[in-house]
């Protein structure tokens, strides 16, 4: 989003730098839908005006929100606005720093009339648009109530995925205040020294079970925390982000690394064994090639015959998809289906059986894993280490796949086999999954070299 804060909209450059006055434009235009407002002095409640660029996508149509008190209704009444009163349009600018300027010219334009009593049911007159000598004064947010206030805009517009990781650690946050005697603090007197803080006290205490957390867990709330407060500027709570400055701790990458055969055979009879259900869950991953989130989010009305339909908000490449039921998964996607007792039932719960609650995290299959993972280890010395995922069972399988077609085909045809079966979305990323997973390597290199040695 985009706010030009202190610049007085009376008198705005448009594209081509010739001068204008907005506000009379949309007053001489009955300038429709836009804002909202507090009730101060003489004034009609208004909410401010904010934009909505969507992280600066200019294929996305940027507008601007606002409230405005409707007299008919009692109320205030939700807007927006993406368009001149001449119809021209900042969305048709191709450029993004000049289409974040004009969209906050907009912006600008509709705050001024609102403060000044202006609503799209109720035009005033140009002599009314001068400045009033006495401004209302702009609300002082606490901190506690500029977090809840971030989290009710942002819950109008984020996939419910998205809302409940945000409002998480958003609500962490929330709640490490109260518990500090800061939660009824100005909002601009947090300080970067308070983030840093609370920083420290992610990194000791939000890992798995309690314990210590990993940089990236850490660097994720610093992130959001930096998202949050971008926000509170975007609504004028505050002028800095006191997140400004903060560096994030150096990750470890996590490769996924992949399964012999022979493993996955002794994998999948300690399985069999031990955890019947955990071979269902990752069978979705072998043979649907689905992530371990995205089988968490699956229902049971997303079976429809012999096909898996997934929606976008649910998928982590966000595109709705339709995955076929392989001969080998259909036994255990009809005996899920046959125990649930709704349409609306998750395949997978803590029950054992399809029900109507989602599993809390990826890390209740991860944990039923590191019981193999252990098993493995002190029975064949197998030497598996973190990196050897419950996720890493997907580059197994996608492995298998890709060498079976590679023994009776060349490499181009090969990944066009194999690509409608991953379902990458082009060839390029995955000759870049097989380059980064050292998938394709000849079995002996030794006549390639020239050098003498």
């Amino acid at each position: 989003g985009h706010t030009s804060g202190g610049s007085n909209p009376s008198l705005s450059a448009n594209s081509k730098g010739l001068f204008f006055n907005p506000l009379l434009v949309f007053t001489r235009f009955g300038f429709g839908e836009v804002g909202t407002k507090w009730e101060l002095d003489q004034m009609k409640p208004y909410r401010k005006p904010s934009i909505v660029d969507h992280d600066g996508d200019l294929s996305k149509q940027w507008y601007v929100y606002f409230r405005y008190w409707d007299d008919e209704t009692n109320s205030l009444v939700k807007a927006r606005r993406s368009k001149f009163p001449d119809g021209t349009s900042p969305n048709r600018i191709k450029d993004r720093k000049e289409r974040t300027k004009q969209i906050g010219l907009l912006r600008d334009a509709i705050e001024y009339l609102l403060q000044r009593g202006w609503t799209p049911k109720n035009p005033i007159a140009d002599s009314d648009i001068a400045p009033k000598t006495s401004e209302p004064q702009k609300m002082v947010w606490t901190i506690g109530e500029a977090i809840a206030e971030v989290i009710r805009i942002k819950s109008e517009y984020l996939s419910k995925f998205g809302l409940r990781g945000f409002q998480s650690k958003a609500n962490a946050f929330r709640d490490y205040l109260e518990e500090n005697g800061m939660a009824n603090r100005p909002v601009d007197k947090i300080q970067r020294k308070h983030i840093t803080e609370f920083l420290r006290h992610v990194k000791k205490t939000k890992g798995k079970s309690g314990e210590e957390a990993s940089p990236r867990t850490r660097n994720n709330y610093l992130n959001e925390l930096h998202g949050i407060f971008e926000k509170m500027k975007e609504e004028d709570m505050l002028l800095r982000n006191p997140c400004k400055g903060i560096s994030s701790l150096r990750e470890s990458v996590t490769r996924h690394i992949s399964f012999s055969t022979e493993q996955m055979a002794l994998i999948g009879e300690w399985m069999d064994e031990n955890d019947p259900y955990l071979k269902m869950f990752s069978s979705f991953i072998g043979y649907a090639f689905l992530r371990p989130i995205e089988i968490m989010r699956l229902k049971v009305k997303n079976i429809k015959g012999n096909e898996i339909y997934f929606n976008a908000e649910d998928a982590k490449t966000a595109t709705s998809e339709v995955i076929p039921i392989i001969d080998r998964l259909r036994p255990i996607v009809q005996q899920l289906i046959s125990e649930a007792s709704s349409p609306d039932d998750y395949l997978f719960t803590t029950s054992q059986k399809p029900g109507p609650k989602q599993v809390y995290s990826t890390w209740y299959f991860s944990k039923r894993f590191q019981k193999c993972k252990e098993y493995m280890n002190s029975e064949h010395n197998c030497g598996f280490t973190d990196d050897n995922t419950l996720y890493a069972l997907r580059h197994t399988f996608i492995r298998d796949i890709y060498l079976h077609f590679r023994k009776t085909m060349t490499k181009e045809q090969a990944e066009f086999a194999t690509m409608p079966i991953t379902r990458h979305k082009t060839l390029e990323a995955l000759r870049a999954y097989i380059r980064d997973y050292s998938i394709e390597l000849p079995d002996d290199w030794s006549d390639s070299y020239s050098i003498k040695y």
